[in-house]
């Protein structure tokens, strides 16, 4: 497992979302997976532990911020990633942030007794505003 994790540093990169005065209390993660460096692409993942800090604006920093990274540092021009049909809020943070939608992946996800359909979403960097790029990591 380690090994793996090891070998996968070359084409991901997995940050930990925390807060600057409680730094031991994770928040949550964010990462960019399956990074393409011939086709500048790559698939990004995020998940905010506790509800209780929902809605609070830590996703949309931290997604902001690795797109920044994303488009300036690494050099990519696509980002994609797919989101539950029902996760309303966080299509609507992508909305807001940039990303369009692409497609539906129908009933490919079961989750509490139910089959739920993934929304995919994507986002180039001539689609990203001044704001995000000129952000630093």
């Amino acid at each position: 497992m380690t090994d793996k994790y090891l070998g996968s540093r070359n084409n991901s990169v997995r940050c930990v979302i925390y807060d600057t005065e409680h730094e031991e209390e994770i928040l949550g993660l964010i990462s960019l997976l399956n990074i393409n460096y011939i086709n500048r692409t790559a698939e990004l993942h995020i998940m905010i532990g506790d509800s209780k800090n929902h809605g609070k604006g830590i996703g949309t920093f931290a997604v902001k911020h690795m797109l920044s990274h994303a488009f300036n540092n690494l050099n990519l021009r696509r980002i994609e990633l797919g989101v539950l049909e029902n996760n309303i809020p966080a299509i609507k943070l992508y909305e807001k942030i940039g990303f369009s939608k692409e497609g539906i992946k129908r009933e490919s996800n079961y989750k509490n007794g139910k089959y739920i359909s993934m929304v995919i979403m994507g986002v180039l960097k001539d689609e990203c505003s001044d704001d995000i790029l000129g952000l630093g990591f």
